[in-house]
């Protein structure tokens, strides 16, 4: 059984200067496109180990020069066994890009859109205020190539923040009457990023109203929704998100096992499941992590088959169990 879940960067740049993100500030070291050579020598082991691919971790995926072409031929040649998701800020879904994403046949693409108001909008992702606007066009775009078809599911992805949370039902009712299949909205989690511990709003009293009330909206009109209500709401996500994956078992098996280290003092999240691999090479648990497999790009004998199994063996153990309790990683207090 392939329990590996695999976060894989096509482009470590990103359009965006989201003042959550976790890559901020940028490192010294330009933005950098995934090698397509080592591209190709790479997604069959990920297809041999993975359950599923996210195309995207820490960058912004359609910024790669020949996305397009990885998108029509790639994906599909050499990922065929595996769930992949595309995660964008969707300000580049152009009419090729949304073609060469339907015809990937990927199993779902998350857009990001926190806020529907486009001053906190271009406030929150370092952006011109008209590029809401952009990507609401593209989103319908993207929905109006894949008509029919049953892949890609269309997610939206909202970050819950205290600059967000007051009109998350908006988008919700955006997201209702748009055609999109679901509605993923997350915590902000304040990471290592500056300033923004003022915006987490774990504990906040009004949270769990908005919350139900975006329950709510989305229940009356059949959209899959991932909101953190209650383990009974992501339980009930969880089982609707099966019924369109190629891996369901995988998917379950690897929930429950998230179900139980919630349960848990101090249990990560990931450990066990999660590999992340960027642009640059670099192979890693995650970045809190003091084992780390190494650089795919080292030397011309590299093993990379052995190297990921390698990875895939020491992660299985749960080595990073017993981290810093301010991991963020670290399974934290519900709203």
């Amino acid at each position: 059984m392939r329990l590996l879940d695999a976060r894989l960067d096509l482009h470590t740049g990103c359009n965006y200067r989201c003042v959550y993100c976790q890559n901020r500030p940028l490192p010294d070291k330009p933005s950098t496109a995934f090698p397509l050579d080592k591209l190709l020598q790479l997604l069959p082991i990920l297809n041999k180990y993975c359950w599923s691919v996210f195309l995207s971790c820490g960058g912004e995926p359609t910024l790669h020069p020949q996305f397009h072409e990885i998108m029509r031929k790639h994906v599909p040649d050499l990922l065929s066994k595996t769930d992949v998701f595309l995660v964008t800020n969707g300000f580049k879904l152009d009419n090729d890009a949304c073609a060469a994403i339907v015809e990937s046949g990927i199993t779902r693409v998350n857009i990001s859109v926190d806020t529907l108001d486009a001053a906190i909008y271009g406030r929150l992702c370092g952006c011109a205020e008209s590029a809401l606007a952009v990507v609401l066009k593209n989103i319908d775009m993207l929905l109006k190539t894949r008509g029919h078809k049953k892949y890609p599911k269309l997610f939206l992805t909202s970050v819950a923040m205290k600059s967000t949370i007051e009109k998350m039902p908006d988008v919700c009712e955006y997201v209702a009457k748009s055609g999109l299949d679901g509605h993923r909205i997350q915590l902000m989690t304040p990471y290592d990023t500056v300033g923004m511990r003022e915006e987490d709003i774990a504990g906040l009293a009004d949270a769990r109203a908005v919350f139900a009330q975006c329950k709510a909206i989305l229940r009356k009109k059949g959209v899959v929704s991932d909101i953190p209500l209650s383990l009974g709401t992501k339980i009930e996500s969880t089982l609707r998100e099966t019924s369109f994956l190629k891996n369901k078992i995988e998917y379950l098996t690897t929930s429950m096992k998230k179900f139980f280290t919630a349960a848990q003092k101090n249990g990560c999240r990931l450990a066990g499941q999660l590999i992340h691999i960027d642009a640059c090479g670099n192979i890693e648990f995650c970045k809190h992590s003091i084992t780390q497999p190494g650089n795919m790009f080292d030397g011309p004998d590299m093993e990379l088959d052995k190297q990921v199994a390698d990875t895939y063996s020491r992660m299985r153990k749960d080595k990073m169990r017993c981290c810093s309790g301010e991991c963020p990683y670290l399974v934290t207090k519900a709203v």
